[in-house]
């Protein structure tokens, strides 16, 4: 009973492969018939797969850091009024490049505009009594030292005209070195103060960054 049960189990096993066989084998010739139509890359052939080239370069990577900073210029100041006065002029725009020594601010100067006047009205009376002591002088009607009097005026009077043009020229505020000009805190007839802030100016030709 025993043998018997074992034949047929042996059975069954080689029936099953013989199947399995069978399967592959017709399987495999579909697959012959398939492809056979053709060469490679002929008609009938299979699919070819898709390849994209190339071409291999040398390149350069850098890595990049976001920060936050503060861009400074190499110079920096308060563009300020000397003295307390009325603005009449604002001779600059916001954001202007200025040269060095650029008017940017006329304050009013009549004072220093009369001063002028005067110092050179006595300029050119000294200067007419010079000439004229001279003149006499190379005649032998006036004395050297008289004329050397009138020289020392002429001189004295000179002096005084070129203090009175300094005065009447700080009446105009100026740039001190060349670069960018700020926000402008006046307009004519603005009065400003002695260290009132006009503008800022920044020399940015050469820029520095602040970190936090």
């Amino acid at each position: 009973m025993i043998k018997r049960h074992f034949f047929l189990i042996a059975a069954a096993v080689v029936l099953g492969l013989m199947v399995v066989a069978l399967v592959m084998r017709m399987a495999f010739a579909d697959d012959e018939k398939g492809g056979g139509g053709g060469g490679r890359g002929g008609p009938g052939g299979g699919r070819g797969q898709a390849v994209s080239e190339a071409v291999a370069a040398p390149r350069q990577f850098s890595d990049q850091i976001r920060v936050l900073g503060v861009a400074r210029g190499r110079r920096s100041v308060n563009i300020t009024s000397p003295t307390s006065q009325l603005i009449t002029r604002v001779l600059f725009t916001d954001g202007q490049r200025v040269a060095a020594g650029a008017p940017l601010v006329q304050l009013q100067a009549r004072e220093e505009d009369a001063g002028v006047g005067e110092a050179r009205a006595r300029v050119d009376q000294a200067r007419s009594m010079y000439n004229r002591y001279r003149q006499l002088g190379e005649r032998g009607f006036a004395s050297p030292m008289m004329i050397e009097q009138y020289e020392t005026e002429l001189a004295t009077a000179q002096a005084s005209l070129e203090a009175a043009r300094a005065r009447q020229g700080d009446r105009t505020i100026r740039a001190p070195f060349a670069g960018v000009l700020g926000l402008s805190t006046v307009t004519a007839g603005t009065l400003v103060n002695p260290g009132g802030i006009i503008a800022t100016l920044d020399d940015i030709d050469v820029v520095r960054v602040d970190f936090p």
